[in-house]
C-alpha cells in the first residue's frame, strides 16, 4: 500500500517544532535540535531551513522532505540515480510507494538489495526477507506486456545465491518470442511494441502478391488496386508475411476490370482474346463475307477484335454477301434472312398452293427460327393479348459442346418479331430445364425456368420467374419460387387472376409431394403454399389457375400392384386449400394415356390421348371432356378422333383455338412417321400436317392458343430439315404459315 502524507500530518510536523530562546537563536543552515533554537524558520533535518525553500533543487519543499523522511540538502535520498522528486511522483499528497511496504521510492533505493533476493528494495515489498517463489519473482522481476501478460501466460524467475541477477523463464507463454519474428498482431517478445519487423523501420515488407503495384508496403499502409481496392496492409495467416487486406477480392480476368489487382485492366493482360475468354465477355459474331452483318461460330470477347465484329447475329448465311438482313429477294433464298417467305420483294412459297395470291413456288425451304449454331430443346409456346405470342426454347449446345442458354423470341400478331433474346443463363453450372411461358394479366408474359448447380456432391436446382412486358422487356428482377437439393421435376407455370402459380413434384418422406406456390402480379411471392402428399407413384402435373384465385391440380397415380395409371383432380381455393378430397376421371371404355387441361368458358376441359387394351392398336381415341365451374362433367366425351389404329404415339398436345374450336396433334416419333394433326373446324373433324410430310420424327414440340388459331413449335433435323426450331402458324382455315423471326 502507498504511503499517503496528508497536510494535516505537515502541519503537526511544524507546529512540534517550538520556538528557541532569542539568546539561542541560530541563523538558517545552522543546525538544532527543535525549531526553538532557529532565529528563522524551522528545524527540518537538523537544521534551521526555510520550510518553503528547496535547498537541493529537487522540486520538493524542505517541509515536505521533512514530512517524508527525505534529506533536504541532497536531491537523491536513495543515491539510486532519480532525484528525490521524480520518485515522489506528481501527486505529493500520494508519493509513489512502488512495492507498497509503507516506504517512498524516494528513501528506498532501486540499485540496493537488503535481503539479496535479486529484487531491488524499491520493489521488494519484504526487504528482511528474502523471496523464494518463482512465480511471485517472475511477476516482479521480468516482462509483463505483450505476450507475457496475457491471461494464463505464466513467467517465472530464480535467483543465484547471495543475490545479483535473476533468470526469467518463459517457457509458459505460448506465444513469447524471444526475438520476435511473427506477425500476428501480438507483441511476442514482450517489450511494449507489436510486430515491429513488418511495420516501418522494420525488415519485413510487403511482396505485392496479388497487388503487384503495392510491393515495398508495410503494415498498416492502404494497398489495393483495382478489384481489391481499399485495402490496408495485414498480417498473412501464415504469421510469416503480409498480405492486402483486400486481396480475396481478386478473381478471374474480367472484361472492364482490373481482378488481378496489378493496376492493369485485364483486357491488356491476354495476349489471345479469342482463345482466352474473359469473365463478362460477351458473344462477337463473325462477318466472314464482308456484308457487315454477323453470324457463324461467334467468340466472347470484351470488345471487337479481328473479324469479330458485332453482337448481332442474324446473317443466316454468313458466307455469302448476297444474303443479310437488308438483302434485297433472291428467288427460292430467305435473302433478307426474316424467314419471311411471303415478303413483297421476294418471289417465294408462301407455304400453300394458291398461285392467285401473287407468291409462286421456287422451292424455298423452311428456315429455322432457333440460333442457327445450337442444337435447341424444349420449345413452349403462349399468345398474347395483343394477338401476338412467345415462343421460348433451350438453345442446346454448340459442335464444340458450349452451351448457348435459353432463348426468348417475342412475336407481333402480324408474326414479326418484336424482340429475339438469346444465351440467357449461358454463364449457369448446369444446363437449365422444363421452361414454362405464362401470360400475365396486364398483357405481358412471365417465364419461369430451372437453373442447377452443384457444390461439391450436392446438387441443387432453383425455380425462378422473369416477368416481360409486351414487347419482351424484362420487369424487375426474377423471382425465386422454389429452391431444393433434392430432385424436383414436372413443372408448371400458370396465371392465377392477376398472379402467378407454380408447381412441382419431389419425392418425400412417405411419398411424392405436389407443391404449388403462388406469386402475386409485382412479382412478391406471397405467404401461400399448397403441399399433397401423394402415396403412389405420380407425375404429368397439369394446373389451370381461375380469376377468382382458385387453382385445379391435375396428375397421374400409377398402381405399382395393377399396372394401372388414374388420373385425379383437386380444386385449391384462394388459400391453397382443397376445396374437397380429389377425384378419379374416368372415360367410358378407353384408358387414358396423357392428358391436359385448358379453360373452356367458365369450366375447363381435359383433352386426352387414350386407348383400348384390344389388340396391338397403339391408340384408339384424342379428344376432350369439358367440366362446368364446380368440376362437373358436361355431357359425353367430344372425340377427334376414334378407333384410329395408325402409328405408335410418342406425344401429343391439345386445347382451343381462339374461337372455341379444338385441334390436337400426335406425334408418332416411335414408329418413325410424321406428326399428325385434327382440327374440329366448320367443315367437320378434318386431318393436317403441323410439320412436314416428309420430316419422319418430330420428337419435341409445343402448341399454343394464338388469335384465331394457334402456333405449333417443333424441333426438326432429319432427312428434309437442317437442326433446328421451327414454327407453322395456323388460322381458323388451317393455312399453315411459317413465321419470321426478323429483328
Amino acid at each position: 500500500m502507498k504511503r499517503i502524507i496528508h497536510a494535516s500530518i505537515l502541519a503537526l510536523a511544524v507546529a512540534s517544532l517550538t520556538a528557541c530562546p532569542d539568546d539561542k537563536k541560530r541563523p538558517l543552515g545552522g543546525s538544532c535540535g527543535s525549531t526553538d533554537e532557529c532565529a528563522e524558520g524551522v528545524c527540518i533535518a537538523n537544521l534551521c531551513l526555510d520550510p518553503e525553500g528547496d535547498e537541493d533543487g529537487d522540486g520538493l519543499t524542505n517541509q515536505l522532505e521533512g514530512a517524508l523522511g527525505t534529506d533536504p540538502t541532497v536531491a537523491d535520498t536513495d543515491s539510486d540515480g532519480v532525484s528525490d522528486g521524480d520518485e515522489v511522483g506528481q501527486n505529493v499528497a500520494s508519493p509513489v510507494d512502488t512495492d507498497g511496504d509503507g516506504k517512498v521510492d524516494a528513501v528506498e533505493s532501486n540499485a540496493n538489495d537488503a535481503d539479496k533476493d535479486c529484487v531491488n528494495d524499491q520493489l521488494d515489498p519484504d526487504d528482511a526477507n528474502p523471496e523464494v517463489d518463482p512465480a511471485k519473482l517472475g511477476r516482479l522481476l521480468c516482462k509483463k506486456v505483450g505476450a507475457c501478460g496475457a491471461e494464463g501466460a505464466v513467467v517465472t524467475a530464480s535467483c543465484p545465491n547471495g543475490g545479483g541477477v535473476a533468470t526469467c523463464s518463459y517457457s509458459g507463454v505460448a506465444e513469447y518470442e524471444e526475438d520476435e519474428a511473427r506477425c500476428d498482431s501480438v507483441d511476442n517478445d514482450c517489450d511494449g511494441e507489436t510486430d515491429e519487423r513488418y511495420a516501418t523501420g522494420g525488415a519485413v515488407t510487403f511482396d505485392g502478391g496479388p497487388n503487384a503495384a503495392d510491393a515495398g508496403k508495410v503494415l498498416g499502409d492502404t494497398c489495393g488496386a483495382g478489384a481489391c481496392a481499399g485495402g490496408r496492409v495485414v498480417c498473412a495467416v501464415d504469421r510469416a508475411s503480409l498480405v492486402c487486406s483486400s486481396s480475396d477480392r481478386a478473381g478471374p480476368l474480367a472484361c472492364a476490370s482490373d481482378m488481378n489487382c496489378n493496376g492493369t485492366p485485364d483486357e491488356n493482360e491476354v495476349a489471345d482474346p479469342i482463345a482466352t475468354p474473359l469473365a463478362q465477355c460477351e458473344s462477337y459474331y463473325p462477318d466472314g463475307d464482308g456484308d457487315t452483318w454477323g453470324g457463324g461460330e461467334p467468340a466472347c470477347l470484351c470488345s471487337a477484335s479481328g473479324k469479330y465484329v458485332t453482337k448481332d447475329h442474324s446473317d443466316c448465311v454468313a458466307d455469302d454477301v448476297r444474303i443479310h438482313p437488308s438483302a434485297s429477294g433472291l428467288c427460292g433464298v430467305d435473302a433478307d434472312c426474316d424467314l419471311q417467305l411471303v415478303d413483297a420483294d421476294e418471289p417465294c412459297d408462301d407455304g400453300n398452293t394458291d398461285e392467285a395470291d401473287g407468291c409462286h413456288n421456287c422451292g424455298v425451304t423452311p428456315k429455322a427460327v432457333s440460333n442457327p449454331i445450337s442444337y435447341p430443346s424444349g420449345p413452349t409456346v403462349v399468345g398474347l393479348k395483343d394477338g401476338g405470342f412467345v415462343v421460348a426454347y433451350d438453345e442446346g449446345y454448340t459442335a464444340n459442346e458450349r452451351w448457348q442458354g435459353r432463348g426468348i423470341i417475342v412475336y407481333t400478331a402480324a408474326g414479326k418479331v418484336a424482340k429475339r433474346l438469346s444465351g440467357l443463363g449461358a454463364e449457369d453450372a448446369l444446363w437449365s430445364a422444363d421452361a414454362q411461358l405464362a401470360p400475365l394479366a396486364e398483357g405481358g408474359f412471365a417465364y419461369g425456368y430451372w437453373v442447377g448447380s452443384i457444390v461439391g456432391e450436392t446438387e441443387t436446382w432453383t425455380y425462378s420467374v422473369q416477368r416481360y412486358s409486351a414487347d419482351g422487356e424484362p420487369q424487375g428482377e426474377p423471382t425465386t419460387l422454389f429452391e431444393n437439393d433434392v430432385a424436383l421435376y414436372g413443372t408448371r407455370l400458370f396465371p392465377i387472376g392477376t398472379g402467378l402459380g407454380a408447381t412441382f413434384f419431389r419425392m418425400g418422406a412417405n411419398g411424392y409431394e405436389l407443391y404449388v406456390r403462388y406469386m402475386q402480379a409485382d412479382g412478391a411471392v406471397r405467404d401461400l403454399e399448397a403441399q399433397l402428399s401423394l402415396s403412389t407413384f405420380s407425375g404429368n402435373p397439369e394446373a389451370l389457375g381461375f380469376d377468382d384465385g382458385t387453382v385445379l391440380l391435375l396428375w397421374s397415380d400409377y398402381d405399382l400392384q395393377l399396372y394401372e395409371t388414374t388420373y385425379k383432380v383437386v380444386r385449391l381455393d384462394a388459400n391453397a386449400k382443397p376445396t374437397s378430397d380429389p377425384f378419379a376421371i374416368a372415360l367410358p371404355e378407353f384408358s387414358l394415356r396423357k392428358v391436359s387441361v385448358a379453360h373452356d368458358g367458365a369450366g375447363w376441359a381435359l383433352f386426352f390421348l387414350a386407348d383400348r387394351y384390344e389388340g396391338e392398336a397403339s391408340f384408339n381415341a384424342l379428344g376432350h371432356l369439358s367440366f362446368d365451374g364446380q368440376d362437373k362433367p358436361l355431357g359425353d366425351p367430344a372425340y377427334l378422333v376414334t378407333d384410329d389404329s395408325e402409328g405408335c404415339p410418342y406425344d401429343f398436345v391439345g386445347g382451343f383455338d381462339g374461337g372455341g374450336r379444338a385441334w390436337a396433334v400426335v406425334s408418332d416419333g416411335e414408329c418413325q412417321s410424321p406428326t399428325r394433326g385434327w382440327y374440329a373446324g366448320a367443315d367437320g373433324i378434318v386431318t393436317f400436317s403441323p410439320a412436314l410430310e416428309s420430316e419422319p420424327r418430330t420428337y419435341d414440340f409445343a402448341a399454343g392458343p394464338v388469335g384465331d388459331g394457334f402456333v405449333f413449335a417443333f424441333v426438326a433435323g432429319g432427312e428434309s430439315l437442317p437442326q433446328g426450331l421451327y414454327l407453322r402458324r395456323f388460322a381458323a382455315e388451317l393455312t399453315p404459315k411459317y413465321l419470321p423471326p426478323s429483328e
